[in-house]
C-alpha cells in the first residue's frame, strides 16, 4: 500500500498540471476557431 501511495503522490501533481495545460490549450484553440469562423462568415458574398 505504501508503494501505491508513493506513486500517487509523485504522479498525480504532474498529471493534474498536464490536464490543466491541456484545458488551456483547448480553450485557446476554441477561441481561435471561433474567430476564424467569424472572419470567414463575414467574407461571404464578397469578391476577393
Amino acid at each position: 500500500m505504501d508503494g501505491l501511495l508513493r506513486v500517487v503522490k509523485e504522479e498525480v501533481p504532474g498529471t493534474l498540471f498536464s490536464l490543466r495545460l491541456s484545458a488551456l490549450e483547448i480553450n485557446d484553440l476554441t477561441h481561435q476557431l471561433t474567430n476564424l469562423r467569424q472572419k470567414l462568415s463575414g467574407n461571404k458574398g464578397r469578391n476577393n
